[in-house]
């Protein structure tokens, strides 16, 4: 996708389809990275956001990057990241102070 120079804007565990291959889907908020979007709604899944978009900054190349590491955090541990904590908004001013799971 970033070879494409695409962000994906929403990649979360429920977004990898695995059966033989890996494969990458729901391309619904997918913009390529000459683009600034002034739509100033959040997308993504708790606990998959970047801390920058949590804090309503742009999508960039590297909070896809933030989400994939979550994604691989995910398939190492067998667990959701923060799933012993509720997703409210202290979850999201922790994630932002620089919690990792």
């Amino acid at each position: 996708i970033h070879d494409m120079r695409l962000i994906h804007k929403d990649l979360h565990s429920g977004n990898i389809l695995i059966d033989g291959v890996t494969l990458i889907s729901d391309f619904g908020f997918c913009i390529p990275t000459n683009k600034t979007s002034s739509d100033s709604n959040v997308y993504g899944v708790m606990p998959y956001m970047a801390p920058e978009i949590l804090r309503g900054e742009q999508h960039t190349l590297a909070s896809d990057v933030y989400s994939l590491g979550i994604i691989m955090n995910e398939i190492v541990t067998v667990t959701t990241p923060f799933n012993n904590q509720p997703h409210d908004r202290f979850l999201v001013l922790d994630i932002c102070r620089g919690l990792r799971p």
